[in-house]
This record gives C-alpha cells, sequence and structure tokens, in this order.
C-alpha cells in the first residue's frame, strides 16, 4: 500500500475507507476471529521479541501486526494537524456574537471555537478559522481509524498482538494531546473509548481481569521504580505528590527525558522519535506519555454504580450518540457507541455494553414520545423567555400544579448519593375528557413519568437568521441543525424521571390497585396526589451543578408526562443491569467462557454430554414414541443416539397405557429432545412450521416427568406465544399445583383455571377446605373425636397419632386373619369416587394417605397470611414449571434474588428475537450458578430483536440476540428439516435460506388431504399480484407512517370476495408492513365489512412483525411501497410474511422494486408480474385439484375497482336468490293452507 505526505481525497476515499469496510466486514465472522490461531506460532516469540529487541531491519511487531495498521499509523504521524498545517488553506469566517457561535458550534458537533479558531481582527471583529475540506476528510479518516482500533482491542484473539504495538507508537497520547482542538465531539468520544480499551485492566493472554488491589501494586511498583531511577540517574529528591503529578518532567532537559524514557523501557516499551511532537510541547506530549505508561486503568465499572438510570435532557438531545433515523448517510458515518460483538473481554464488559446500548435505545424512545407531547403541548414565553402557559393539549401529559421533595436521606457510609430522593406531585383531571382521565387514574405503583420544566434562553427567531447567513458553514459541519435545536425552539430548561410508590386522591387517601377494577370508582375529587422516588444520581448531579452556577431545576417543574406502561419499563431493567455488576454472581461452568465468545464450544454444548457421558443421565422418553415403526424410525435407525443409549431406551420403557402425546416426532425432533435431557446448552433452529412449539411442550413435559424435584423456567418473547405453549403443556399430565404463569399476559390464557400467582393461591386456600372437610369424614368415619376444627397441622398430628396406627395395626392383623375389618371400610363406601381406581386394600389406604401428603402441602398458606409472603412460596417452592416473557424476567429479577429464587432448567422459545442483555438477566435471577440446562429454540433468520434506532440496529450490532451470537459462534446445534404447516409451492419461497428443509407427508397433494385442493375462486395457491395503481402510489402522513390506499382498498376488497366464495372470516389474516397501512385497512373495514353481518372483519389485520409464530389458512399480504423496497430489503422480513400461510398466499405491491434488490432474488423470481387470477363462480371446498389453474376460464384482476364490480355484481345476484327463495318458501306456505 503506497504511502501517502498529506491525506488527499483520493487517498482518504479509496484506501483508508475501503480497507476499513472490508475489515469490518471481516471481523464480523469467525475467518477474523480465527486470525490468531494462523499466526500462533509466531505469536508467542514476536510478544517476547517485542520487550526486548531494539532496532534492526525488521521490527518484531510486523510479524503479527497487519500492514494498514502500520501504514495508518504512519500517515496519521507524517501530517500532523498542527497550526502550522491549517494556515496554509486557512479561511476566516466574520461572526457577530462569539457565545451564541459556540453554541452553535457545540449543538453540531463541530470543532469548538477556542483561541485556536476564533481571532480577532483589527476591527475587533470576530472571525472563524473554517476547516477544509481536505482536513475534514482527514479526520472522518481518523475517527474511521480510532473505530476500527476499538474493535480490535476489544477482543481477546486480536488484542494479544495489537496492544503492545499500539502502547510502543504512542499514539494515544498522540490523538490525545496533538489532536484536541479539532476534534469533533464524536472523535473525542472515540479517543476516550480508545484510551479505556487501550488500558483496559485485563490479561491479555488469559483474559482474567485484574482486581483493584494488583492495579494499586502495579502503579506503586511503577512510581518506586520511576523515583528510584529519578534519584540514581538525576540526583532528583521527587516526593510523592510531585511525582504522581509528574511535575518532574518540567525540570528535565530533553536530552535527560530520553535517557529516563531508556531507564524505563524495562517496564514500559516507549519508541520516542521527535517527529511525534511539535516544538514547545514536549513536556505535555511526555507528560501524557508518562501518564499512560503508570496510571492504573480505573476501577472496571465503578461509574455505572453511580450514573442516573433514567435519561435527563442532555442524553435524551444527544445526537452524537443518538442519531435521529431521518438523518441522510447515518450508516455511513462513524458514531462513538459500543458494540456488540461476537467476543467480549469479560463479564464486566459484557454487562457495561449492553447498559449503555440499552439506555441510549431507552432515551431514543422516549425521545420520540416526549417531542411528539411537547409539540402537542406548545409551550408560551414572555419576550424574557419565561414561561406562560400551554396553548395545546396531549392525551399523555398533563400541567403540574406543584410539586415538592419531601425527603432526602443521608449517604450510606462511604458513598455521596442519597439513599433515596422521596417527593411530592400534584396535578388535576377536572378537565380531562372521560376516556384520558381513565388513563391517568391507571397510574400504578413502580411506573416511570417525567417532570418537564421550560425557560427559553434565547430568541431563536434571530438565532434562525443567524443560522440562514452561515449556510455554507453549517453544510460543512453537521446535518441535524434542525434536530439540534429542538430543546431551545420549545425551551426545554430540563427533564427528570420519577418513579410512583403511592396514588392518592384529594382526601389523602391511599389507592390500592387491587381495590376496584374501574378506576373512576377508587379516587374521590379531582386532586391526584404521587408520591414517587427519584432518580438518587441525577438528584445529587444536580445538587453540585446548582452550587456551581446557582440555578434552581426542582422548584419549576410545570408539565407531568406519563408513558404506555408496556415501552416505560426501561428503569427496572437497567436497575437490574447495575445489581448484576454489583452482585458478581456465578454462572454455570458451561456458560463462564462460552458467553463471551471463547473457549470450546463442544464442551459447552449437550452434545458433548450425550456422546461422552451417557449414562450419566437416567431419563425416559415417555409419551414420546407413538407405536413400534415410530420408535424403529426415530430410535433404532438414528445415528444421532449412542448405541449404549438406545439399549436403554427400549419400547417396552417409553410405551405407556395413558397416552396425551399423539404427535409423531421426526428424527430431528427426537434428536433436540434426547439433548436437552443432558446438561449443557442445547440449540434448536426450527424454520417455519417445523414444530418448535410441540418439541417446546414435550421437552418441559419430560423434564417435569423425568426430574420431579427440579424446577423449570419456561421463557418466550412474546405473551401470545407463551400462552400457546402453557396452553399445550396444561393438557399434558401434568399437575396443575406445579404450574405457575407469571406477568400481564396471564389474563389472555384460554383456561378454565387461573394460573396466576393469586389464581393458584386462591386455588391452594380452597384446596385446603376441601381437604380439611374430608380429614373430618375420616374423623367421624374410624370414630376418633380428635379435634372439633381441624387445620393442617392438627391434620399432620391426627394421621400420625392414629390413621397410621390404625393402618399397621390392620396389616399385622390381616396376616393372621384375612377377614379382619378394614377400618377405613366406612369410609371407602360412602366416598367411591376418590376409590374408583384403588381396588385393593393397599390401593385404598394408599389414597387415603395422599390426602394426608396434600394437606401437608397446604400448611405453609396456613402459616403465611398474607399474599405477597404467599405468592413466593408458590414461585420458589411449590411450581416446577414457571412460565414468564423475558420482559417480565428482567424487570422482577432483584425481586426474584431477594426471594433466592432457584431454578435448574430455563427454556427459551422464540429466542432469536430475545435482545442479549433480556437473555443474558434469567441466567443470574438465582445467585448460586447452579443452572444445569440451558435449552434455546429459534429460528435465526426469521425476524431478531425490535430496535427502533437504525444506527443501534446496524452500526452498534444492538439486533444481534445471544441466540444468533452462539451460532455465528459455531456452537453445535439441531436443525428441524420437516415442515408441516403450508404447501410445498409456498415453502419453496424460503426453504433456499436453509440447509435442509422438506415437507412431512402430510402436506404433500393428495385427494385425502385440503393441500390436494385448490384455493377456491383463485387459479393459483400463491401469487403476487403486480397492481396498476393508475398514478396513486405510496404516502407518508407521518414520519414512518407509510399508506398506500390502493393496496389497501384491493385487499379489502379480495377479502369481501373470499367470504362471497364461502370462506369463513375466522380463515383469513390480512398483514402488511407498516402500522401506517394496518390502520388504513382497519378503517376501510370498519367502514364497508364489519357492520355487515356476511362480511363482518378477518380474524386479524395486524404487522408481519406482530403475527411472527402465528398462522392461518389464508394470508393476504400488502406490501406498501412502490418506490423503494426500505427495510423489507431484509429477507428474514420476508421469510416471516410468506411462511404464515397454509393454503394460499397473496401479495399485493409493485414487484419491479422488488426483483431490483440482490438479497431477495432467490425468492421474487418464483413470481411473475400478473394480475390477480381468480374464478368468480367457484366455491368453497371446490374439488379442482391444486394443479389444475384454469387460466382460460379465469378472469383478470389489477385494480380495485374491478373486484368491487365484481363484488357488486355477486351482491346483486345473491340478493336475487335470496328474493327467490323467499318468494318460493311464501309460495308453499299458501299451498299447505289451502290444503289444509
Amino acid at each position: 500500500m503506497q504511502l501517502f505526505c498529506m491525506p488527499e481525497t483520493q487517498f482518504v476515499q479509496k484506501e483508508c475507507y475501503k480497507y476499513l469496510s472490508s475489515a469490518l466486514l471481516l471481523s464480523s465472522n469467525k475467518i477474523f476471529l480465527k486470525w490468531h490461531f494462523l499466526r500462533y506460532p509466531k505469536m508467542v516469540q514476536s510478544y517476547m521479541s517485542a520487550l526486548k529487541v531494539q532496532g534492526g531491519s525488521q521490527k518484531p511487531e510486523s510479524l503479527f501486526i497487519p500492514n494498514i495498521v502500520q501504514d495508518m499509523i504512519q500517515i496519521i504521524f507524517s501530517y500532523p494537524i498542527s497550526e502550522a498545517n491549517f494556515k496554509e488553506n486557512e479561511e476566516l469566517i466574520q461572526i457577530e456574537s462569539q457565545n451564541q457561535f459556540r453554541t452553535f458550534l457545540e449543538r453540531n458537533s463541530a470543532p469548538l471555537p477556542t483561541p485556536k479558531h476564533i481571532i480577532k481582527a483589527q476591527n475587533e471583529k470576530l472571525l472563524y478559522r473554517k476547516v477544509t475540506q481536505t482536513q475534514m476528510r482527514y479526520l472522518k479518516c481518523i475517527e474511521k481509524f480510532v473505530d476500527f482500533m476499538i474493535l480490535l482491542l476489544s477482543s481477546i484473539p486480536t488484542r494479544k498482538f495489537l496492544k503492545i504495538y499500539l502502547l510502543s507508537t504512542n499514539i494515544l497520547p498522540y490523538l490525545k494531546c496533538t489532536l484536541p482542538q479539532y476534534h469533533s465531539c464524536v472523535l473525542q468520544t472515540l479517543v476516550q473509548s480508545f484510551e479505556h480499551y487501550l488500558t483496559y485492566p485485563i490479561n491479555d493472554q488469559d483474559g482474567e481481569v485484574l482486581s483493584l488491589k494488583d492495579q494499586q501494586v502495579m502503579q506503586k511498583d511503577f512510581l518506586k521504580k520511576l523515583q528510584t531511577v529519578l534519584y540514581k540517574q538525576f540526583k532528583f529528591m521527587v516526593q510523592q505528590k510531585e511525582l504522581e503529578e509528574y511535575q518532574f518532567i518540567k525540570n528535565l532537559r530533553r536530552s535527560e527525558i530520553e535517557k529516563l524514557f531508556q531507564m524505563m523501557i524495562l517496564v514500559f516499551p516507549i519508541d520516542l522519535q521527535p517527529k511525534l511532537y511539535e516544538p514547545g510541547k514536549n513536556f505535555d506530549f511526555l507528560i501524557q506519555e508518562v501518564m499512560k505508561a503508570a496510571a492504573p486503568p480505573p476501577y472496571l465499572n465503578h461509574y455505572l454504580k453511580d450514573t442516573p438510570l433514567i435519561p435527563n435532557e442532555q442524553m435524551i438531545w444527544d445526537y452524537k450518540h443518538i442519531p435521529e433515523e431521518s438523518k441522510s448517510g447515518v450508516l455511513k458515518q462513524v458514531l462513538a457507541l459500543p458494540k456488540l460483538n461476537l467476543q467480549f473481554l469479560c463479564f464486566e464488559d459484557y454487562l457495561e455494553r449492553n447498559y449503555k446500548l440499552f439506555k441510549l435505545e431507552s432515551a431514543f424512545d422516549l425521545r420520540k414520545d416526549l417531542e411528539d407531547t411537547i409539540i402537542r403541548m406548545d409551550p408560551k414565553f414572555d419576550q424574557n423567555g419565561a414561561f406562560i402557559y400551554f396553548s395545546g393539549w396531549a392525551k399523555a401529559a398533563t400541567e403540574v400544579i406543584k410539586f415538592r421533595i419531601h425527603e432526602v436521606q443521608t449517604p450510606e457510609i462511604g458513598k455521596r448519593i442519597p439513599r433515596r430522593v422521596y417527593g411530592e406531585i400534584q396535578y388535576s383531571v377536572e378537565r380531562m375528557a372521560q376516556n384520558v382521565r381513565k388513563d391517568w387514574d391507571s397510574l400504578k405503583k413502580h411506573q416511570v413519568v417525567f417532570l418537564i420544566s421550560f425557560r427559553k434562553e434565547i430568541d431563536m427567531q434571530e438565532f434562525q437568521s443567524e443560522l440562514s447567513e452561515r449556510q455554507n458553514l453549517i453544510d460543512q459541519i453537521e446535518e441535524n441543525e434542525g434536530c439540534k435545536l429542538f430543546c431551545e425552539k420549545y425551551g426545554i430548561r430540563a427533564i427528570r424521571g420519577a418513579e410512583i410508590e403511592l396514588v392518592y386522591d384529594e382526601r389523602r387517601r391511599e389507592i390500592l390497585d387491587w381495590e376496584e377494577p374501574d378506576p373512576s370508582k377508587k379516587f374521590q375529587g379531582n386532586l391526584r396526589i404521587l408520591h414517587v422516588f427519584l432518580d438518587q444520581a441525577q438528584y445529587q448531579e444536580d445538587i453540585d451543578c446548582i452550587k456551581l452556577n446557582n440555578c434552581e431545576i426542582y422548584g419549576n417543574f410545570k408539565l407531568l408526562v406519563k408513558r404506555n406502561p408496556k415501552e416505560n419499563n426501561f428503569k427496572a431493567i437497567l436497575g437490574s443491569i447495575q445489581q448484576v455488576i454489583l452482585q458478581n454472581p456465578k454462572l454455570p461452568k458451561f456458560l463462564d467462557e462460552i458467553l463471551l465468545g471463547y473457549g470450546v464450544e463442544d464442551i459447552s454444548s449437550s452434545q458433548y454430554y450425550l456422546k461422552n457421558h451417557t449414562s450419566s443421565v437416567d431419563f425416559s422418553l415417555r409419551d414420546t414414541i407413538i407405536d413400534q415403526s415410530h420408535y424403529d424410525d426415530v430410535i433404532q435407525q438414528n445415528s444421532f443416539i449412542p448405541e449404549d443409549l438406545k439399549q436403554r431406551i427400549t419400547f417396552g420403557n417409553v410405551n405407556i397405557r395413558k397416552r396425551v402425546n399423539n404427535i409423531r416426532f421426526t428424527k430431528p425432533q427426537i434428536n433436540a429432545i434426547v439433548s436437552a435431557m443432558y446438561p449443557g446448552l442445547t440449540l434448536v433452529v426450527g424454520p417455519p412450521g417445523t414444530g418448535k412449539t410441540d418439541v417446546t411442550v414435550q421437552l418441559v413435559n419430560l423434564l417435569y416427568k423425568n426430574f420431579p424435584n427440579e424446577k423449570t423456567l419456561l421463557i418466550t418473547h412474546s405473551n401470545h406465544a407463551l400462552n400457546d405453549i402453557f396452553q399445550k403443556i396444561s393438557k399434558m399430565d401434568v399437575d396443575e399445583k406445579h404450574m405457575l404463569r407469571l406477568g400481564i399476559g396471564v389474563k389472555d390464557l384460554k383456561l378454565s383455571k387461573t394460573f396466576s400467582r393469586e389464581g393458584r393461591i386462591d386455588h391452594m386456600l380452597s384446596r385446603r377446605l376441601q381437604l380439611l372437610e374430608i380429614v373430618g369424614k375420616i374423623q367421624k368415619s374410624v370414630q376418633i373425636m380428635f379435634s372439633e376444627e381441624y387445620s393442617c397441622e392438627v391434620s399432620e398430628i391426627f394421621f400420625k397419632l392414629h390413621i397410621q396406627r390404625l393402618w399397621d395395626n390392620y396389616r399385622d392383623k390381616v396376616q393372621a386373619d384375612p377377614n379382619v375389618a378394614f377400618p377405613f371400610n366406612t369410609f371407602v363406601e360412602q366416598n367411591p369416587l376418590l376409590f374408583e381406581k384403588a381396588q385393593t386394600r393397599e390401593e385404598q389406604y394408599r389414597v387415603i394417605e395422599d390426602i394426608f401428603e396434600q394437606v401437608r402441602e397446604c400448611r405453609p398458606f396456613e402459616l403465611l397470611r398474607n399474599k405477597k409472603e404467599r405468592g413466593n412460596y408458590i414461585i420458589c417452592h411449590q411450581a416446577k414449571i414457571v412460565a414468564m416473557t423475558c420482559t417480565h424476567a428482567a424487570l422482577k429479577r432483584n425481586s426474584f434474588c431477594e426471594q433466592d429464587f432457584q431454578y435448574d432448567n430455563i427454556v427459551f422459545e422464540e429466542a432469536g428475537q430475545i435482545l442479549e442483555i433480556e437473555a443474558f438477566l434469567p441466567l443470574t435471577m438465582s445467585l448460586t450458578g447452579k443452572l444445569k440446562r440451558l435449552i434455546m429454540i429459534g429460528d435465526h433468520n426469521q425476524l431478531p430483536p425490535v430496535i427502533k434506532n437504525v444506527s443501534f440496529q446496524k452500526l452498534a450490532n444492538m439486533e444481534q440476540s445471544f441466540f444468533i451470537r452462539m451460532i455465528r459462534l459455531g456452537v453445535f446445534y439441531h436443525q428441524l428439516t420437516d415442515q408441516g404447516r403450508t404447501r410445498p409451492e409456498i415453502m419453496k419461497l424460503y426453504s433456499w435460506k436453509y440447509k435442509e428443509l422438506n415437507s412431512l407427508q402430510c402436506c404433500h397433494p393428495s385427494s385425502d388431504n385440503q393441500f390436494g385442493h385448490a384455493n377456491a375462486g383463485f387459479c393459483k395457491t400463491f401469487q403476487f399480484i403486480d397492481i396498476d395503481y393508475k398514478g396513486v402510489l405510496e404516502n407518508k402522513p407521518m414520519p414512518y407512517f407509510y399508506q398506500n390506499i390502493v393496496e389497501a382498498e384491493f385487499i379489502v376488497a379480495t377479502y369481501m370476495y373470499l367470504v362471497l366464495r364461502g370462506y369463513d372470516p375466522k380463515q383469513i389474516t390480512i398483514l402488511t408492513t407498516y402500522n401506517g397501512q394496518k390502520m388504513l385497512i382497519k378503517d376501510i373495514i370498519t367502514r364497508k365489512c364489519s357492520w355487515h353481518s356476511l362480511f363482518r372483519t378477518p380474524e386479524k389485520i395486524t404487522t408481519v412483525d406482530k403475527f411472527q409464530g402465528q398462522q392461518n389458512d389464508i394470508i393476504l399480504i400488502s406490501m406498501v411501497r412502490t418506490s423503494q423496497p426500505g427495510y423489507l430489503r431484509d429477507i428474514r422480513r420476508i421469510i416471516v410474511a410468506f411462511s404464515r400461510a397454509k393454503l394460499g398466499l397473496y401479495i399485493f405491491g409493485n414487484l419491479s422494486i422488488f426483483n431490483k434488490v440482490p438479497e431477495l432474488q432467490q425468492t421474487f423470481s418464483q413470481f411473475v408480474s400478473e394480475p390477480l387470477h381468480i374464478l368468480p363462480n367457484e366455491v368453497y371446498k371446490t374439488k379442482r385439484a391444486h394443479d389444475d389453474l384454469q387460466l382460460e376460464q379465469s378472469q383478470s384482476v389489477n385494480h380495485p375497482d374491478q373486484m368491487y364490480e365484481i363484488i357488486k355484481t355477486q351482491l346483486i345476484e345473491r340478493q336475487r336468490q335470496n328474493s327467490n327463495i323467499e318468494n318460493l318458501t311464501e309460495i308453499q306456505q299458501e299451498q299447505e293452507l289451502q290444503s289444509q
């Protein structure tokens, strides 16, 4: 690669960008991760040589450092950004106000107007020294390079080679000392992150994190060594304080400094060159160099303990970290974001990156809600910038009547932050509409609300006119100036979050959540009072700021904002991450290294235990095998199962009389189930329709049956999927008292019994009364008056003293006299239903014994007197299968830890949709690390976790789930290969994306099943309808709110046509790719169909993302976009959309724009541009074969008007037929009357 002395445009664009982009792509797969294995023989020799060898023609680091890194550093050093360089092509721009212009530059992430930039001319006018195009490109080039170095330093395999080289080149102090006055905000943050990872306190060879004590010892040793060298060589008596601040360097000459560095090379290799620093800055550069070598790294994550959990206004509108989605070219820029790579340095690094990204994503989501609310409220100000009133209205906001802080508790010993800050908010609901008032009266404990204060500091019109005069400079620096000025435009001064603790009405009466279902009946009066906890860390920062700037924050709040509770749970999750950092919980051994992306993958997988420790686990596949042929196929002829395990799994062992399972599992499904019985990590990849839910249900059932003393957690991403699995498990042979469903989605369970925590408490209490009544009957039957009123404790004593004694006496006597009377004969005769299956006396006694065993299980509910304690007992002790969503697990993680919650197995369904941190937090709910099995079931080729900010999704890789990362790391996984959902021809649209995907025999067309027949009214079973839009294309009334009226009308008309053909509306689902289109289709359905007794409404009208994991017979899809594919370019979204149909898939859109996308070619090449071919005279349940298209007899439709004409004609014909039938009925009735 040729080196340039000047950073010309050609070099910046072609050389640096080309390499860095390819390197970043390379780092996303395993080729780059295995770089250290390819160079391992030279690594040790090179590493040792770098410490000792000096001089020579070939530097030791060249053996393992890529040439691009060396070349790039040389380029940076060859063209330092100095004052002289920048004066060559200097451009001075006149400005009028230094303060206003400084504010503007800070908002736009531009180089700050320090004395290097702002100078005074002879006429006392301020001039701004403009940065040229070449210099800006050079700064962008450095940003790319630093970002790439951070990527390499954040992974052990590359860090161990690169770190020593970067330290020896002094690139970090050079960037810190030479560039600060020209840094953009992004570059400043990148350099800070670069320093963080370069000095990270970790052993680069074994990955062990250095403790705080080790770091302090290293610092003391270095300072002691430095002090000794100074005294021996220069006779300097340096005190400790002066030594720690490195002030002694000012007293050394240049030659003495170089000698000092040569003496210290044994501790830290420094290759100092004169060209690396400018004249007059030697001391600054050398101080930074010594500090870099001597100062210990900061203690890991110490700052995370004292940072605010709730974002404030500075973070919410921090555009250097949280850019706008609408910003052009955002994915081409470098952003100072932590990245979720395949590998991490340590658990602290893993948690730190996830914490920061989750907080930034929460702040972005919060920004969108607050901007919408504040714009609607439209605050007004007087000429001095003081707030006057709100001229608008918003459903999610109300004015604050009064706010005050009640209590600030003193900090704990050794801390600065108060233990808690307790405040009160008063607001009125008098002017609210009834539905809005009901929403505000539904506020509950732990919800987060936001307080906003307003004041304008500058005149926006004057300031915006000033910006417009300098538009050329604005374009030079940033494109976001409109977004940057939002806070100033609406006068936002401060935003503070508060967590609700108590809710009071006007009479100061505490309102409890469970008192009254209707909120309007709980409150009295119009005044509402919230007692809230403020963020302690934020409060301390504000107090420090008030002391410095003498400004009041907490006395001027004017607006109270609430959010949707489902989207407002970030505080609890961030708090859970903080607690994990503080607690440092133990993880199971099989996850220790693989979680960070290292280690031997096979040992972590359950596959290792299955092959090498087959006999270590004793289990049975009961109720899994259907018959002998099924057993021979999936067990005996299965090469995956070891021979010694086959000998243990005989057909006699798996065949049972009482069969609940009727599913004939395939070989891949059996392999996944068998692996899940062994300890370790089990990954199961299930393409659409391959039975992931059935596998999940069966393996949870087998874990419950084979390991009765173990607790299993069932976790999914959505409530719908969790309820579906939970309902199927409840139909298995599982005792209902051992099942528990947590979370708000429990109310949607379609079961006769309640499996919530409160429902299980009520069940156990009612069951207790029933059992005690039975115990009373037993007492009367044996004629022993032990107690008049029974409790569980008395019942246990009664059983031990009398029932067991009677049975023992009977058993002793019956051996001598078989005709001796059975002591419980009366009770047996009075309760025949209890003893229906008990034929012998011993079996009858076992029934009685089981009654008292159930009484013993109810005793804790007698001792525990409140719902909280009883609920905790059910969760921690009684329940064996606990189901919850990943969000609920993250929210309640700290609560589970306080209860000493223990579990043995975790089963994740929809694992590909769960965020990395949301999958990690459930692993830490138990602090003991006794987890035996981690089972993850999902599909990495379907939709990933939902990330709303594109920058976080693409640049920070936040959409990477834990499940997907394990697959990319090469962990062994089972792939289910046989689908039983859809027609084989529809399956071909997405089967190319999987290694192997076939159809079960039940899906093959035949005259005996529905797949052998055509869809009534349509020529084809699946089709892309290329619509004639007639110039009416998509529109966007709001950002990201796309609508297409032509497609919406066409889909509704097609739905009405299907209903007229005889389809049940429940067989039809309408999907779309945007929420705006969903709302539009619902409006049209409401106007044209919902009121009609024939048409009604389809089963669901929803988006593709919300329908993942569900299915229906007929799927109608609106693609919406007509100019460009947008986010439909993602093949994973296309796979989800096209795999939901069982019998018919009909897509409405513009085929040409999707044919141009390379990623979608293999799917859309199977479609042809054609209108919809229909058979208007065919009715539902036609006998026409699926491949009998009958195109000659069909009618072509490519516009909704044509379809509406067909529907109109059919409705008229239908009415005529109905009228003829009514007339015929009347004639028949008249004839019957005449005959009578």
